[in-house]
Parts: C-alpha cells; structure tokens; sequence
C-alpha cells in the first residue's frame, strides 16, 4: 500500500496517517486476516470507533478512503464502500453582535479611521 501510495504521488504525510488508518483497523480485530475483510467488519469497526466514537467527519472520511486504498490495492473485492455511514459535516451559525456589542466597540476605538470603518460595517438599520 506504501508504495502504490507513494508512485502515485501522495504526500509523506497523508501515507503516514492511512498507513496508521490500517494498521489501527487490524490492531483492533487481530483475528482478521489481512486477505479476508467482509463488508461486516468495515461496517462494525466504522460504527464502533467512529459513528459512536463520537470522532469527527474529517477523521472518519480519512480512514474510508485509506481502507478503500488498502483494498484497492490487494485486490480485495468486497465492494465500493459507498454503504459505510459518514457523518454529515456539521455547520455553524456565525457570531453576530449584539447592539450593545457594537456600540462598545465605536466607543471604545479611538482611531478615527476604525471607528469610521466599524460605523460602516455595523451601521443600524
């Protein structure tokens, strides 16, 4: 898997965390044999260490495609994949000042240029 990574040009750092990816996945099921992976145990190892692992999309989606890697590979046929859960990415609202916020900012700026700025972008309705 290191090499194919490496003819096909992905950076030292990304080979080291799906390297890591993998070896953690078979760490955690050492009675799996590297050659015999059903859609089962990808299923369940997803769900267990990450879904209620509570661990974050970016984390999850990296270790999808490192095994996806891993599998292309070895020429393991057990499927795309596309059936494992990913979190969705979550979203947050932005932070939006209060009136009061606002006015403590102008009133506390004392360089002309700012406070005419601040007065543009925070300008009441």
């Amino acid at each position: 898997m290191e090499v194919w990574m490496v003819q096909k040009r992905y950076s030292a750092s990304r080979i080291k965390t799906y390297l890591s990816f993998v070896r953690q996945f078979f760490a955690v099921r050492p009675d799996l044999h590297r050659n015999m992976i059903r859609v089962e145990d990808k299923n369940q190892y997803n769900f267990e260490n990450f879904i209620f692992g509570n661990k974050s999309y970016r984390t999850q989606n990296q270790w999808i495609n490192a095994i996806k890697i891993y599998i292309r590979v070895n020429g393991l046929d057990i499927g795309d994949l596309t059936d494992i859960e990913r979190t969705r990415k979550s979203y947050s609202l932005p932070n939006v000042l209060t009136k009061e916020e606002v006015r403590k900012i102008l009133v506390l700026t004392r360089n002309k240029k700012h406070k005419f700025l601040f007065s543009i972008i925070y300008m009441p309705d």
